[in-house]
């Protein structure tokens, strides 16, 4: 049954059932979400913007260019940022340049499927 939220009075109670708060639940929620909640991603402790820093090696002042930039993935509660050591491990790996070998093997494959 649909039902337009808009045309109540005011004070009215409204029982929802256990599913139908689940069902809208899923609706809220994007299909996919970014990152992945794994048990071990609840279970990781967040570190704090200078154990970020240090961390990744990098000076406070290049550390929030980065994040405004939107370069390294972080929470904000408040006025404090919070980080996943997985997710900067991810930031770190996403920088991976080829090696020779693999530019030219690469090229290679380029130039095979050209002809």
């Amino acid at each position: 049954m649909k039902l337009d939220l808009t045309t109540l009075p005011n004070a009215v109670k409204l029982e929802v059932s256990k599913e139908d708060l689940l069902a809208f639940a899923d609706r809220l929620l994007p299909a996919q979400q970014e990152v992945e909640m794994t048990p071990d991603s609840m279970d990781e402790k967040p570190l704090s913007f200078m154990e970020m820093c240090n961390f990744l090696g990098i000076a406070k002042s290049t550390g929030y260019q980065r994040i405004g930039r939107g370069e390294i993935p972080h929470f904000k509660k408040g006025r404090r940022l919070y980080f996943r050591k997985s997710e900067l491990m991810a930031y770190i790996e996403s920088g991976r340049r080829k090696t020779r070998i693999e530019l030219e093997q690469a090229a290679k494959n380029y130039l095979a499927q050209a002809k």
